[in-house]
């Protein structure tokens, strides 16, 4: 079987030059697993959408992946993409006349379903959503969905070394809500090592952050919805980002879906599962997370995953975990082997072939 994986190779926030910025999730997590699948009886053929559009243009894109599949003749394509990256007709064509098994992945419906992932959904032939509430509103409209949720690959993520000599940790992109979480942990005098974009001690490599986890006796999923009061987000109303380098403008006016981006923002105050509550899990470190979605039902909460409802509880819960290591080692123990049993992308394509009816090892 011949699988297309169609997704961008860099994060979009390092443009405008693709080839100088940094892997995006897609290319470091979820391709491995896709390559691994690749054996005797599967190749997969990969097609970066952000390089061949700073190459051909938005419109030699389309026409690019239309070439590709009429050569290749894929059974099955996964589209990783943002939004109109890939133009409806294409997406038909590939469906319906190229007879492509075509598979959209959805990560953030909780807030892109009115806007962005209901427009395209019925172009495909299924639909993955990541959102609970969503599923049935694709019901509804006709689409084939699956209810599904990110994951954790094993095959990077795991444990390195033995020293638990970081007490705290959060690796993640910097923004106001986190900012004020970690301001009122130095208040309480907790020092958190933290990294990413944004904070001091900047982005760090995937090496360096599977280190990070594996070294803390607790990292933090600051899962804290995007939603809040400041100049950024406000400007985000009236403002929109280009898609794609090669468009004149990267920031230009967007007054007309002023209605569209209020809803979004506001919806925003969604907390989301993120993928990286699987992969501090899959570290074997105790995970503490904001209750997001349905956690509850991939997590037993305080056994597997400890849950926090707002500061001053989460600085209760690290001062508590931090003088209990057995307690804390027990349901990091738990979740490593909960992540291990359910929650791996392997565990996820397997589930997702088998349920489009082209089972892995058929």
């Amino acid at each position: 079987m011949t699988i297309f994986f169609v997704a961008r190779k860099y994060d979009y926030a390092t443009w405008p030059i693709p080839d100088r910025g940094s892997p995006s999730f897609e290319f470091e997590t979820w391709y491995p697993a896709f390559q691994k699948i690749a054996g005797g009886n599967h190749k997969i053929s990969a097609f970066w959408l952000d390089e061949e559009a700073y190459r051909l243009g938005r419109h030699g894109m389309n026409q690019e992946l239309l070439r590709r599949m009429r050569a290749e003749k894929p059974q099955a394509a996964f589209f990783y993409v943002n939004g109109d990256e890939i133009r409806p007709e294409t997406i038909r064509e590939i469906t319906e006349k190229i007879g492509v098994v075509t598979v959209y992945w959805c990560a953030d419906d909780s807030w892109r379903f009115d806007s962005v992932s209901r427009r395209y959904a019925p172009y495909y032939a299924w639909t993955i959503t990541l959102d609970s509430g969503a599923a049935e509103k694709y019901r509804r409209s006709g689409c084939r969905v699956i209810h599904s949720q990110s994951a954790a690959n094993t095959e990077i993520f795991r444990p390195v070394g033995k020293d638990k000599d970081i007490a705290v940790s959060f690796v993640g992109t910097r923004n106001k809500p986190r900012a004020n979480i970690i301001k009122a942990l130095e208040e309480a005098d907790m020092t958190a090592s933290v990294f990413g974009r944004g904070w001091l001690a900047g982005k760090i490599s995937r090496e360096k952050m599977i280190e990070v986890f594996s070294r803390s006796r607790i990292s933090l999923n600051l899962n804290t919805p995007s939603f809040y009061w400041g100049l950024r987000p406000l400007a985000r109303l009236f403002l929109k980002r280009a898609e794609f380098i090669f468009e004149p403008m990267q920031i230009r006016p967007d007054f007309r879906h002023l209605f569209r981006n209020l809803r979004e923002w506001r919806q925003k105050k969604i907390p989301q599962i993120k993928a990286r509550t699987f992969e501090i899990c899959a570290c074997r470190t105790l995970g503490i997370t904001q209750m997001a979605d349905n956690l509850g039902d991939y997590y037993k909460i305080g056994k597997e995953i400890v849950v926090y409802k707002d500061i001053p509880d989460l600085i209760e819960k690290i001062r508590y975990y931090l003088k209990h290591d057995e307690e804390r080692e027990k349901i990091a123990q738990a979740g490593y082997e909960r992540t291990l049993r359910d929650h791996t992308v392997a565990q996820r394509l397997e589930q997702i072939f088998k349920t489009i009816g082209l089972p892995l090892g058929g």
